[in-house]
């Protein structure tokens, strides 16, 4: 899988592409070129350009992400028909920092292809281009088990793997389709950090087994927090990209 990124006030504006030649296109038609956009990627995080002691830190370490539950739920019933389809749906969550915290601001649904228990992001140039336009950092993303209860597939921790490698904050929001109680069915989801270097190693797809099943190989997010975006002056939307050009 390929990154891709545009770094942007001492961030790192990052998607993941497995088609290097969807790559070439995309930056070609950025105006970029490929070597010098990878270059910026590297192998690490990038973090604000603020000393890091005025980061606002949770006991887990990482900086708080606040998300709006209505927003959350806006997406949940946009995504109602296809979870009666039995069909999954994903989104990307962009937002911004201040003062050392993270808000989710805005729920991008791209072009994708769902299946009962998979879901796949299209038209990548798109995505980089709303990133970039709305001036905004991605803060991970969300997506529907019309079938499951609330965790990570093996699927799912490759996906948010290139999330968390970027951002440690990153977070996977599932929302379950079944009909449990209220407190199952949305959570918020990260890959353990012991097994961030087993996830890097491993090349298998579809699903497969890693060494434990892998909604033990996830948490639940400490760091994050709901919040009401009308108390802070936030205002929040969703945009679907789905069948537009």
């Amino acid at each position: 899988m390929q990154q891709i990124a545009s770094k942007h006030k001492g961030y790192t504006h990052f998607l993941y592409v497995n088609d290097v030649k969807a790559l070439e296109q995309i930056f070609s038609k950025l105006g970029g070129k490929l070597k010098e956009l990878m270059e910026m990627v590297g192998s690490g995080t990038y973090f604000s350009q603020n000393d890091e002691a005025e980061f606002d830190f949770t006991d887990s370490g990482l900086r708080p992400v606040y998300y709006p539950m209505g927003l959350v739920n806006r997406f949940a019933e946009i995504a109602k028909p296809n979870t009666k389809n039995r069909i999954e749906t994903c989104g990307i969550l962009c937002g911004s920092e201040k003062d050392g915290k993270f808000y989710i601001k805005n729920i991008l649904i791209p072009d994708q292809e769902g299946t009962s228990d998979s879901c796949t992001t299209l038209n990548y140039e798109a995505i980089l281009s709303y990133v970039m336009e709305k001036d905004m950092i991605v803060l991970g993303w969300i997506h529907t088990h019309p079938e499951y209860d609330c965790f990570l597939s093996s699927i799912d921790l490759h996906t948010h793997y290139g999330y968390q490698k970027l951002l440690p904050e990153a977070i996977a929001i599932v929302i379950s389709g079944l009909k449990v109680p209220e407190s199952e069915k949305v959570k918020a989801f990260r890959l353990q950090d012991r097994f961030m270097d087993e996830i890097e190693r491993c090349k298998k797809v579809g699903f497969h087994e890693h060494s434990l099943l892998s909604r033990y190989m996830c948490e639940e997010c400490g760091h994050a927090e709901l919040y009401d975006p009308a108390k802070v002056g936030i205002t929040v939307h969703i945009d679907d990209f789905r069948g537009k050009k």
